[in-house]
């Protein structure tokens, strides 16, 4: 493997960790100042924008399946990438998905739990909207060669 592979290999997700990690720490100082009222609440945006993004990260699963008669998805099939396309889309979507069952499992506890989870919560999605970045623009080139090959 080449250097610029295990470095890109290396790099993407300490960067995503490292900004998660950055926003985790924004919270812990920020939070002490809020009311279980406002925790609640914010836990309840958390949850509610994973399982949005969450459902549109299944619908463009399901557009790549219905298209997969296509020559571009034959020839990514062959090669490889239309696996990696997959199983990024589903990574991305689970890690939505452990994004809001940790804020719907904040929204039940109280005190400093509850802080803890809003602090899980949040880094985790901003770890999955990290991750969108790069399976989206994945879909976004498949999409958009899409018409140039058929």
């Amino acid at each position: 493997m080449s250097r610029t592979k295990i470095s890109s290999k290396v790099t993407w997700p300490a960067l995503r960790i490292i900004i998660s990690s950055a926003v985790a720490f924004i919270i812990f100082f920020a939070i002490d100042d809020f009311e279980k009222a406002k925790i609640t609440s914010l836990l309840g945006a958390v949850a509610t924008n994973s399982v949005t993004i969450m459902s549109i990260m299944i619908a463009a699963l399901a557009i790549l399946v219905s298209i997969s008669g296509s020559k571009l998805i034959k020839k990514m099939s062959k090669t490889g990438h239309f696996k990696v396309l997959i199983d990024s889309l589903s990574f991305t979507a689970l890690a939505f998905f452990s994004s809001a069952i940790s804020a719907g499992v904040g929204l039940f506890t109280s005190g400093s739990t509850a802080k803890v989870m809003l602090i899980f919560s949040a880094s985790l999605l901003t770890y999955s909207l990290l991750l969108l970045l790069v399976a989206g623009y994945k879909l976004y080139q498949t999409l958009t060669h899409l018409h140039e090959t058929n």
